[in-house]
């Protein structure tokens, strides 16, 4: 998960490694929680859900810094969540028109499956940067 950008001479000095979030979605309790993180309602979770989360904060680059890196992220997935439910289809296949010099949709494909946030995050693969 990178903040839209990356630069070769830069490396991941420009990314956010998410893979602790998976961590944190698959282990917590209460469905709650997910909503109290991104409403910075910190003292509204529970003790063990607030272990799971614990785990997850450190100076390292694999985790959050803060509760605050956390719902930031969680707010950002959740816009890109909702405009994922808005899709008319998953796959298109675009034509091209020679007489206007512009693409057209071809042909749309798929549906985007219906799911809760959580289910959203846990099923979806964008934990950490690949080469």
């Amino acid at each position: 998960f990178c903040h839209y950008e990356y630069k070769e001479e830069d490396r991941y000095s420009n990314c956010k490694s998410i893979w602790g979030l998976e961590d944190i979605v698959e282990h917590i309790q209460n469905d709650k929680t997910l909503d109290y993180l991104m409403a910075g309602n910190f003292d509204k979770i529970s003790p063990a859900d607030n272990k799971v989360i614990a785990k997850n904060i450190g100076d390292d680059d694999s985790r959050f810094k803060s509760k605050e890196e956390i719902q930031k992220t969680l707010i950002e997935l959740k816009q890109i969540y909702t405009i994922y439910q808005m899709l008319d289809a998953t796959e298109i296949t675009l034509g091209w028109n020679r007489q206007d010099s512009g693409f057209y949709i071809k042909e749309k494909e798929g549906k985007p499956e219906k799911m809760t946030f959580r289910e959203f995050l846990i099923k979806n693969e964008y934990w950490s940067p690949l080469c």
